[in-house]
């Protein structure tokens, strides 16, 4: 049985951008019935004159962030079936752990590629049936396989560039080649993970 492109779709976030952003991938995945809203109070209103069978949810916004939200939302059982999708700008495990205990489906960090997004709303609608052990447990094997893939983005970059003491190899990153322009542990340009 395929995915029902069909779905009713709120996207919830405070950014302007990120609603669009997550907007377009939507579309660009074959989506077309979106709504959006601004925090978690206003889209609490929205489900309660649509029915959504997704929604994507940021964790930090003003009025009403997404834990609370989650909590109000899952209190009602008429919205126990409604996917909720994380978005948050933390890799804080603890924080993860904690968004799936309260009821998310799925979690993604930003920043996050296009093909990184439809990956996981793809997993995340083919495997809806999923019980908070199986989505905990699949955090465990996401962590195992970032963990992998640093590893070979390091081993890559030895390669390349002759190993951790070559000074280049740490300002660009080992897939679009840009000049890494921050701290953080992900290529500002396309999000691949950074070895450290």
């Amino acid at each position: 049985m395929g995915i029902d492109h069909n779905i009713n779709i709120l996207v919830v976030d405070d950014s302007r951008m990120m609603r669009s952003m997550i907007r377009k991938n939507l579309l660009l995945d074959g989506y077309s019935n979106i709504d959006t809203a601004i925090n978690g109070k206003e889209a609490l209103t929205t489900l309660q004159n649509k029915r959504y069978q997704l929604v994507t949810l940021d964790v930090s916004m003003p009025v009403m962030d997404g834990f609370e939200f989650l909590e109000v939302l899952r209190q009602f059982e008429e919205f126990n079936d409604v996917l909720v999708m994380m978005v948050t700008a933390e890799a804080d495990r603890g924080l993860i752990i904690r968004l799936i205990e309260l009821g998310a489906n799925e979690y993604i960090v930003k920043p996050f590629t296009s093909e990184t997004f439809a990956k996981k709303l793809t997993f995340m609608l083919e495997n809806s049936h999923r019980t908070k052990e199986e989505v905990l447990a699949g955090l465990n094997t996401e962590k195992e396989d970032q963990e992998n893939l640093v590893s070979q983005v390091k081993d890559h970059l030895d390669a390349k560039w002759g190993g951790e003491e070559n000074p280049k190899r740490a300002n660009f990153c080992p897939k679009c080649g840009t000049k890494a322009m921050d701290e953080s542990n992900f290529c500002h340009q396309c999000g691949t993970p950074l070895a450290i």
